[in-house]
């Protein structure tokens, strides 16, 4: 997974910015671990820091793509946060 370029000539952004805006949609999302590099940073460039293995889960809403990124120990881990705030959302394998 190739993520967007999140630096400029002024330094990296810190983390991503999450897009939800369809919580109650039955979104189907896929779920992929992102892996940083020994500075805490993703491929694109944005600093996550250290810590608690890194999660990003995106799928189609009915108007918009959703997409967001938090912590989480494990993958069983990351789908149980993630039906906290998409109580109706499905994941693909």
């Amino acid at each position: 997974m190739k993520l967007v370029k999140a630096y400029s000539q002024y330094g990296a952004s810190l983390g991503r910015k999450d897009n939800i805006t369809e919580t109650s949609y039955p979104v189907k999302f896929h779920l992929q671990r992102v892996y940083l590099d020994c500075g805490g940073y993703d491929n694109g460039g944005a600093y996550w820091g250290q810590g608690t293995p890194l999660y990003r889960a995106w799928g189609a809403g009915s108007e918009e793509q959703q997409e967001v990124f938090f912590r989480a120990h494990s993958r069983n881990d990351a789908k149980i946060q993630l039906r906290g705030a998409f109580p109706n959302c499905k994941f693909y394998r």
